[in-house]
């Protein structure tokens, strides 16, 4: 069985929302750390993600070649420490923990997702809740993140399985 996990990253958390073989919401969750030394911070979120992906081939009895990774390409705010705290976060946390576990991970800029799962690279929180409550209607999303990491997975999903099912935010999935 395939996964793919879309992840969302903050300057304190991961956002990783897994979609299962057929787009299904199989998991959500959470890293946070509340470290104030930025490195160490980044760090630690890199062992948290890579012992999360650890557990989660252990638990479902798979191999690294079973999971794909997507993360949002640091996206470059006013505040450019904030910025630069997120990118690094991005790369040390998310990025090198795939490479320490030898498996797939893709960056994607969030205009290129938006605009292919929404069809509008300009899409704001409104769109993707109203997109991701009507594709995974049965699902609750605890934040907003979620949402977005669940789309990010989406969209690789899509990629990676040649667009298996035309995805869209007026209808869950036309074949």
């Amino acid at each position: 069985m395939k996964f793919f996990f879309g992840c969302d990253v903050g300057k304190y958390k991961i956002h990783t929302t897994i979609l299962d073989e057929d787009s299904n919401i199989y998991l959500q969750h959470e890293i946070e750390s509340r470290n104030k030394v930025d490195i160490d911070r980044q760090w630690e979120l890199k062992n948290l993600f890579e012992d999360f992906i650890i557990d989660f081939l252990d638990i479902n009895d798979i191999t690294a070649q079973d999971i794909i990774v997507a993360v949002e390409n640091p996206i470059y705010l006013n505040n450019i420490r904030t910025s630069f705290d997120i990118a690094r976060t991005v790369f040390v946390g998310v990025e090198t923990a795939c490479s320490d576990v030898v498996i797939t991970c893709f960056g994607v800029d969030n205009t290129v997702w938006k605009k292919a799962i929404l069809f509008n690279g300009r899409a704001n929180k409104e769109d993707i809740a109203k997109f991701a409550h009507v594709k995974w209607a049965d699902i609750h999303f605890s934040a907003q993140d979620f949402m977005d990491a669940a789309c990010i997975a989406l969209h690789q999903y899509i990629l990676m399985t040649g667009g298996n099912g035309k995805e869209n935010a007026n209808n869950k999935k036309t074949k």
